[in-house]
């Protein structure tokens, strides 16, 4: 995200709305490792660490798996 458009909620409402209603119990993501905004707003929306220093193919950056867990509707 532009620095220009950070500190204005896009981020937490694009996060909360793709996760709205889904049908699973969990869910988990993978970000860069370290501390930058998006982990920031990742820890603030409760997820957990599953695993660190995660390497792709094709490039050399660490990154993290974060999970967590889902409101179920009933």
């Amino acid at each position: 995200m532009l620095p220009a458009e950070q500190a204005k909620g896009i981020d937490t409402a694009l996060h909360d709305a793709l996760l709205e209603g889904l049908p699973h119990r969990q869910a988990v993501l993978s970000t860069l490792a370290g501390d930058t905004p998006a982990r920031r707003l990742y820890n603030r929306k409760g997820r957990v660490l599953l695993a660190a220093d995660v390497q792709f193919p094709g490039t050399d950056r660490n990154y993290v798996l974060l999970g967590r867990k889902l409101e179920q509707a009933d």
